[in-house]
């Protein structure tokens, strides 16, 4: 492990001198294209487990890379791949490394999460195709650099359909945004992974939440950002989203399945205390009943986040507590020090514990990380 942390961190030193000499920003002009790229490499080592196969350690990625272009005013094309380790949300399996051993970016995936075509008159906002659907928080809102992972866990992703939204300008008081989308699970060409198999289901017979070929899923959501105002010398920001979904249980559902509803709550506050000094508080809480269409399998999920910015440094962390119905609770606890430059690039070092199903790792590890837009 040593060594190989050492290495990692001899390559962040080596990405210190490139930031400081390739710190650059793009302007863009309609009509336009621009790429949006968050990229995490991550060197982490599982350092204790209940099953002593599983610590291992795992050099991964997790990166997105958006695409919008914009051929004529109010109409735009956009486009999201990812590129991550492969695992499962259903909890049956895909992790990095079943056979204990460590793994260096193996069994990686890279796929469309999103492909869709909005017309965008004002306040209106009218699209379709592939798209997340607004059922919480931003996976990347959540203070840690393994904050993200119980949101992107829990959430509902690529889903294929169509909506509606729009939103008002409330000046000082923030823009709010009401969302209403039909979809179902995407089993078109663009399910399919470009490297390595996904393991999500090909054709509507094989069937699993929302694979129902028509819209009879559906979400709304409602979310604002941010609200300001100004106390003194300190900033204060505030945004939020409320949000219901209901997912159909699926093609030939079996008799003890039943669609899943969740309800959903979230909100980041942001205190700005002086120039360089920012303190952001995050809080979530999800109800998700007949979770992945288990009859009377309901989750509760609560999460509590807190990050402290200054000058480059980050600083932040975040507690989930997982409250099943028929299956034994679970917790997620994760925090991470690191520096971010001003063009996107930095580095961090993050600990975690995280409990599902009443198995327990423990693991502490290193990131690379670089967001901007080209």
């Amino acid at each position: 492990m040593d060594r190989r942390i050492f290495l990692m961190l001899i390559g962040g030193l080596t990405l210190t001198g490139f930031a400081e000499e390739h710190c650059h920003q793009h302007e863009q002009n309609a009509p336009y294209v621009t790429v949006y790229t968050d990229v995490r490499v991550y060197g982490e080592q599982v350092y204790e487990a209940d099953d002593s196969g599983e610590e291992i350690f795992d050099l991964k990625t997790h990166a997105h890379v958006g695409i919008e272009f914009s051929p004529i005013d109010n109409l735009f094309i956009r486009s999201s791949l990812k590129l991550e380790q492969k695992h499962s949300h259903d909890h049956d399996g895909g992790g990095a490394a079943p056979d204990g051993k460590d793994v260096y970016f193996e069994n990686h995936i890279l796929k469309f999460e999103e492909l869709k075509l909005v017309y965008a008159p004002g306040a209106w906002e009218v699209f379709g195709g592939k798209f997340n659907p607004t059922v919480g928080l931003d996976q990347h809102d959540i203070p840690g650099w393994y904050g993200y992972e119980i949101e992107e866990e829990y959430s509902i992703l690529g889903r294929l359909g169509a909506g509606a939204a729009y939103t008002a300008d409330a000046g000082t008081f923030g823009s709010h945004r009401l969302e209403v989308s039909g979809f179902c699970r995407d089993t078109t060409v663009l399910n399919q992974t470009v490297i390595n198999s996904g393991g999500e289901p090909d054709r509507k017979e094989e069937g699993g939440v929302a694979n129902t070929h028509d819209f009879s899923s559906w979400a709304v959501s409602l979310s604002g950002d941010p609200l300001y105002a100004a106390l003194g010398d300190t900033l204060h920001q505030l945004s939020y989203v409320l949000a219901y979904a209901r997912q159909d249980a699926g093609y030939d559902a079996e008799a003890d399945h039943a669609d899943e509803e969740r309800g959903v709550i979230g909100g980041v506050y942001t205190a700005t205390l002086t120039e360089n000094l920012q303190l952001k508080g995050v809080g979530e809480f999800k109800n998700i009943r007949n979770n992945h269409t288990h009859g009377d399998d309901d989750l509760r999920i609560s999460t509590a986040g807190l990050e402290l910015s200054w000058q480059g440094w980050e600083f932040g962390g975040s507690y989930s507590v997982l409250d099943h119905t028929e299956e034994p609770d679970g917790e997620h606890i994760q925090g991470s020090l690191g520096y971010v430059w001003p063009c996107g690039f930095g580095i961090s070092g993050g600990w975690k514990l995280s409990e599902e199903e009443g198995e327990q790792q423990k693991s502490i590890g290193l990131m690379l990380s670089y967001h901007g837009h080209f």
